[in-house]
């Protein structure tokens, strides 16, 4: 019999620990993988790249990290099916595991900055149309490069503290995850810390910026009234994608903030709701951020009038 406590996904004999855990991550892992490709080839096909392009291009890259991390998750069970009480520790200590936890936090974190970024600079070109700083390409990739040099510089910072000043030689859990959860690690505190205020303040940021969005379209339609149809009709898919967008980071973000908040306190958290949001809500972002940046409802429409109809003509008696 196996007397450990297994944290997470695990089991004793494997580390998903049922079919539906293990479908639910090959599914997840394939279509987050899948569609931000697809969007990046999409992207790169342009002409011409405006800096709303580069920072889609940059979210897909971030976006399929997650998508890796569940791959690779869904790998290793594959290997140690049935006999993973016996690889548990050496697979927690192996660089697979250490590389597969970096790259979920930098992928959680590296997305939630650049949807901030795509917020803010489309909000400032609609709400300031004259200012052309906001729409230039040199303004976009310093910001895009110098908040992600900032993170990436803390998650390695931490990284170095917990594996040698801390002196840990594994991750504290069998899926890899880079969290403070009912493990004692002042890093691993810090780590969680660091991910609930980027979520958190990135969500907060997002939805005040939507907010601004939304009633200075408003206030646009209200101004040129009937004088311009197509400038009302056009801030119409922007908006529908704007609630899109919002509605999908509050639906992925704040259960998972508040779960780790809850666990961070000290608070008995049931490992089942852990996996699930682990597993399950927390990838979705990843699935649907390049399907809400790359097909709007415009460019659906149009792909749409491509198809040929059938014109009926009336026939005169």
């Amino acid at each position: 019999k196996c007397p450990a406590v297994w944290h997470w996904m695990s089991s004793c004999d494997d580390l998903l620990s049922n079919a539906a855990m293990r479908a639910i991550t090959w599914a997840i892992s394939g279509i987050s993988i899948f569609f931000n490709f697809v969007c990046l080839l999409l992207r790169l096909g342009k002409k011409k790249h405006k800096p709303f392009d580069m920072l889609v291009m940059s979210l897909c890259i971030s976006d399929s990290g997650y998508g890796i991390y569940l791959f690779i998750i869904a790998v290793a069970d594959l290997i140690f099916r049935g006999k993973f009480v016996g690889y548990e520790e050496t697979w927690r200590a192996s660089i697979t595991c250490k590389i597969a936890g970096l790259i979920s936090l930098l992928s959680m974190l590296f997305s939630a900055y650049i949807l901030v970024l795509i917020t803010f600079f489309r909000t400032m070109s609609v709400c300031y149309p004259l200012e052309f700083k906001y729409k230039r390409l040199k303004t976009t990739l310093y910001s895009l490069f110098g908040g992600v040099f900032v993170l990436l510089f803390l998650v390695l910072f931490l990284s170095v503290w917990y594996y040698s000043v801390e002196g840990f030689v594994q991750i504290p859990n069998p899926t890899c995850l880079f969290f403070d959860i009912g493990f004692k690690s002042y890093t691993l505190g810090l780590a969680t810390v660091l991910f609930i205020f980027v979520q958190l303040s990135s969500l907060l940021l997002i939805v005040i910026l939507y907010l601004i969005l939304t009633l200075t379209l408003r206030k646009q339609r209200k101004q040129f009234g009937k004088m311009s149809k197509s400038k009302t009709r056009s801030s119409s898919p922007m908006s529908l994608h704007v609630i899109s967008v919002t509605v999908t980071n509050i639906a992925c973000w704040l259960p998972s903030c508040i779960i780790y908040s809850l666990s961070l306190a000290g608070y008995p958290v049931q490992i089942s709701v852990i996996t699930w949001v682990a597993i399950v809500i927390m990838p979705i972002n990843s699935a649907l951020n390049p399907c809400l940046f790359t097909f709007s409802v415009s460019e659906i429409k149009r792909l749409f009038s491509i198809v040929p109809r059938r014109k009926h003509k009336k026939r005169r008696k």
